[in-house]
């Protein structure tokens, strides 16, 4: 979080890994961040300020969209098994 009155990091949310693309949910009260080099989604309670749970998803995402009833995420990669 930036202190807008000093233009100072004030807090931070501790993620496993650099976050890249965020959405917030349309109530306000979660955070989206996309996680690219770990295949997740992180899902943070916007109020507490924490990782509550991560979400496995396909190879290298980068942006996520939220919409009211999905969160649709962009990956440039597609994983494949043979």
């Amino acid at each position: 979080m930036v202190d807008t009155t000093t233009n100072e990091v004030s807090s931070w949310i501790d993620l496993t890994v650099v976050g890249y693309g965020t959405a917030p949910t349309l109530d306000g009260r979660w955070l989206l961040v996309t996680m690219q080099t770990a295949n997740q989604i992180a899902v943070v309670d916007i109020s507490q300020m924490k990782v509550v749970r991560t979400v496995q998803v396909g190879a290298d995402r980068v942006q996520i969209l939220v919409r009211p009833v999905l969160a649709y995420v962009s990956c440039t990669q597609t994983e494949r098994s043979t």
